[in-house]
This record gives structure tokens, sequence and C-alpha cells, in this order.
């Protein structure tokens, strides 16, 4: 929407992470690339699934870590909103 173009100008520096599946067919997979495109240190994982977050180990490893990492980060009690 041409109104809403300013929105979309720079890049978000807030932590991302974007997991999506190859044979997601409500969101397809071109359409969370673009939003991940819109973060400026996004972390994809990709998964050959739908629309769910799988329950590989090796794939809630990393959302764990991603988490834990952005945890440590900003400490107890700080709120964001």
């Amino acid at each position: 929407m041409p109104q809403h173009a300013h929105l979309f100008k720079g890049k978000l520096s807030i932590p991302s992470l974007h997991i999506m599946g190859r044979r997601d067919s409500i969101v397809p997979m071109r359409d969370s690339l673009l939003l991940a495109e819109r973060f400026s240190d996004p972390i994809v994982i990709e998964h050959g699934g739908g629309h769910v977050i799988p329950g590989d180990m090796a794939i809630a490893a990393r959302i764990a870590a991603f988490v834990a990492h952005h945890a440590q980060v900003t400490g107890p009690g700080v709120r964001h909103g």
C-alpha cells in the first residue's frame, strides 16, 4: 500500500526468529522470507513440513538457544512494549 511505504524503509533491528516450512500452504515460504528480509539480522530456520513448528530436537535446540540468548541479553525484569 503506497500510503504505508514509509513503514518499509530501513530494517528492523530487533531480534527475530523465523521458522518456515517448505510445504506451508497457509503462509508461502516466499512470504516468510520477504518478512525475514525486513530485519537486520534475522535467524531463519527452514524445515520440510507445513505450517507447524516441527518436533525435531535439532530445531527445538536452535529455538531454545535463540530464546535463552535473548533472555540473557535483556536480563530479568525488562519489559518491552
